[in-house]
């Protein structure tokens, strides 16, 4: 009798499993909620690809709008394009052999285009911006057979910085006088605070950052943390912070009031730094790496995305947050959708 009990309710035992397999079974298989994975760095291919420049781009810059992107590159044009649409607005050829520097006034009513000719002086051009397209010339800057490797305009528009060759040049746009030629050593590379204050200076044969009076062109004082040529410099859109990259293995974020170190980012596989960008609103910095564009959560120091692209040279965020353009080899130039931050 005891057995006959037992076998019973193994049997029982065995029903009520198969049941409830059955039961749970086709739940799971019409739509059961998918184990959320975790939240690591994320690699978002290409939105748009923009097709029209050969040969290496060396510069790409959102206008305030969000609306224009602006490149420049070896081909020997600036070229504009719409960004919602990815469509090219104008294609401009100038007689030089580089176009190796382009970025829109705070405005968008003007851009500078810095050039490179092994035959005459170097050119920067600043140019109005009419309808949508790049019209009259309204100025002419000049300086002798070097790279414009950056053009920058100050917040109020008034002023241009370029680094030209081992020189970072300041140029008054009211009147086209140059202001001071801050000598910053071989491959000079610049910025300026959005207040026009300060400039700093990096260059390959210095392993730091220097810090110019930006009325006066005189030094103030060196930022020292690096441990080779910083060559890639740009301060934050509020100008509280700066950052600088190159040839070391890190990437240094600044006080931009008094050049103390606010923290250091390691750089995979020792890579070089050929270009930084902080996002508009600050809160991160991007950097262009030989086979990958990453970017930085500041406040904590952490990786928020990482986008493979080959041979990324320059990068820029759109004001409104939504896209980073990432320019390269071989008229390689990408609007990226960026991930929700």
């Amino acid at each position: 009798m005891k057995n006959i009990v037992f076998v019973l309710l193994v049997l029982v035992l065995v029903a009520t499993g198969i049941a409830a397999y059955l039961y749970v079974r086709p739940s799971a298989q019409a739509g059961s909620t998918p184990v959320a994975p975790p939240n690591l760095p994320q690699s978002v291919p290409p939105e748009k690809t923009l097709t029209g420049h050969a040969g290496l781009i060396y510069s790409v810059d959102f206008s305030f709008d969000s609306r224009m992107l602006a490149s420049s590159g070896d081909d020997r044009t600036v070229r504009l394009w719409d960004v919602q649409t990815g469509a090219q607005k104008q294609s401009t050829l100038l007689a030089t052999d580089v176009v190796s520097a382009v970025a829109f006034s705070p405005d968008a009513k003007s851009i500078a285009v810095g050039t490179y000719s092994k035959d005459s002086a170097t050119t920067i051009y600043v140019d109005a911006i009419e309808e949508g397209k790049i019209g009259a010339t309204s100025m002419t800057l000049r300086d002798p057979f070097n790279l414009v490797s950056t053009v920058a305009f100050t917040q109020n528009g008034q002023r241009l910085v370029a680094a030209v060759g081992s020189t970072v040049n300041i140029w008054d746009l009211t009147n086209g006088e140059q202001k001071a030629k801050l000598e910053a050593g071989p491959n000079a590379s610049g910025a300026v605070s959005p207040d026009g204050k300060t400039i700093l200076t990096g260059s390959t044969n210095e392993n730091e950052v220097r810090s110019w009076w930006g009325e006066t062109g005189v030094l103030n004082r060196s930022w020292v943390g690096h441990e080779a040529g910083p060559i890639a410099i740009r301060f934050s859109p509020d100008g509280k912070l700066a950052a600088s990259g190159g040839y070391d293995t890190k990437i240094m974020i600044w006080d931009a009031a008094n050049g103390i170190e606010f923290r250091s980012l390691v750089v995979p596989d020792h890579d070089l730094v050929t270009a930084l960008r902080f996002s508009a609103d600050g809160t991160h910095l991007a950097a262009a790496l030989p086979h990958a564009v990453r970017v930085w959560k500041i406040s904590e120091g952490t990786v928020a995305q990482t986008i493979r692209f080959e041979g990324p040279r320059c990068i820029a965020f759109s004001a409104d947050g939504k896209w980073l353009a990432v320019g390269g080899e071989e008229g390689s130039l990408s609007l990226i959708a960026l991930a929700a931050r």
